[in-house]
């Protein structure tokens, strides 16, 4: 017998968990004022943004800098690609502050036109030479997964539909490692208390204003992915730089669009505790007292409200426990009173694919296909917000 959503978050929400705890009936309400009074209106939708985003500075991200005093693009190498469909300029984003410099590796491909194009911008561990990543796990794991052959067909198809495709390295930015916060950019800013998150995050100002000035890129249809702990950086990137007019985070999770606090029935609990624990480089020093309220005052939906009235595209596959199905879906339907409110709703997806953790072809082809119906104003492909309720089983 199939259990239907609303049954599985009855399920979620009645049950005790390991050591007592019991979770709370439904996430906070995003339209519910601290006072209790409620939002009700687009205009007053202003001051209840601000607040939400100073819970989220405190709990998750921490306190960013200003955008950098000075960066400089040194270009390495360009040359046409794709059969002279493309160009492909690789360069160094030098990002100074004082007589401190930090480089960032930058790839752009770009379609061959005059015109302004729109572009979807990744964070993530390579370029777009798998041989360029330091020798280990990683590079290894990619390469038996052939991610260079996906990212290729990616690119072919962007360029066909009209599109750059641009990538940058962000560990150059940060560290994903304990000691992050002695390195790049969180070094340079030590005065802040942000993680590699937010640091990550906040590299994609520099790279969307080389990309507007450098490289012809329409500043109103730039679209940020990354995929896991990359797909949180994607989401903080839009939700801090309202230039990204979609942001596209690939199986996010705790941090990201899924919850720290329901989580698919026999999936990985990631709970913000937890993954404190695992990843305290990533977040504010104040993440671990996060847990201690219930519901929390910060989770998923609050994220994604936050990069309203915008928008936004989660692409997932339903298999991904680790990414949390259930957990996502919540903070979607959570989140969408507020879009509603300010005369975006109907206008933010999320793609269910089979399969488990990754961000393919089938993934990149939904994010795509997500921004030429919203650039175009036209209704979402019908294929788009298919929860599959047949998932779980009873």
């Amino acid at each position: 017998m199939f259990v239907s959503f609303t049954l599985v978050l009855s399920l979620l929400v009645a049950v005790s968990l390991a050591g007592g705890e019991v979770l709370a009936e439904e996430p906070i309400d995003l339209l519910r004022r601290s006072d209790g009074s409620s939002v009700t209106s687009a205009s007053e939708w202003s001051a209840q943004r601000s607040e939400l985003l100073r819970l989220a500075g405190d709990y998750i991200y921490g306190s960013r800098p200003a955008p950098p005093d000075q960066t400089i693009a040194k270009v390495l190498s360009t040359r046409s690609i794709l059969k002279g469909t493309a160009v492909e300029t690789l360069l160094i984003l030098n990002i100074r502050r004082g007589r401190q410099n930090v480089a960032v590796r930058v790839g752009v491909i770009r379609p061959v036109t005059t015109n302004a194009c729109a572009v979807v911008i990744k964070n993530d561990r390579w370029l777009f030479d798998l041989s360029a990543m330091p020798r280990g796990r990683k590079r290894d794991q990619y390469t038996r997964e052939r991610r260079d052959e996906t990212f290729e067909q990616v690119c072919e198809s962007a360029i066909k539909r009209g599109y750059a495709i641009c990538k940058f390295v962000r560990e150059d930015l940060a560290a994903d490692a304990p000691n992050s916060r002695e390195t790049g950019v969180l070094a340079m800013y030590s005065e802040h208390s942000w993680g590699a998150l937010a640091a990550w995050a906040w590299g994609y100002t520099p790279v969307i204003d080389y990309l507007i000035k450098s490289q012809n890129i329409d500043p109103r249809r730039i679209i940020a992915t990354g995929h896991s702990r990359g797909g949180k950086t994607a989401l903080a990137a839009a939700i801090f730089d309202e230039r990204i007019a979609i942001s596209a985070p690939s199986a996010s999770g705790s941090g990201g669009t899924g919850s720290m606090e329901y989580f698919t029935p026999g999936g990985r609990r990631q709970t913000c505790e937890e993954i404190f624990k695992n990843h305290s480089h990533w977040f504010s020093p104040r993440l671990k007292e996060l847990g201690l309220s219930k519901p929390l005052q910060v989770d998923g939906h609050v994220l994604r409200a936050l990069v309203a009235p915008r928008g936004i595209i989660n692409t997932q596959g339903i298999d991904d426990t680790l990414a949390n199905p259930v957990g996502t879906k919540m903070m979607f339907d959570a989140s969408e009173p507020v879009f509603a409110l300010l005369g975006a709703g109907g206008q933010t997806a999320t793609h269910w694919r089979s399969g488990g953790h990754g961000q393919n072809f089938d993934d990149w082809t939904a994010v795509l296909d997500y921004a030429d119906a919203y650039f175009a104003g036209s209704p979402l492909p019908k294929r788009f917000n298919n929860w599959p309720r047949s998932a779980y089983k009873e």
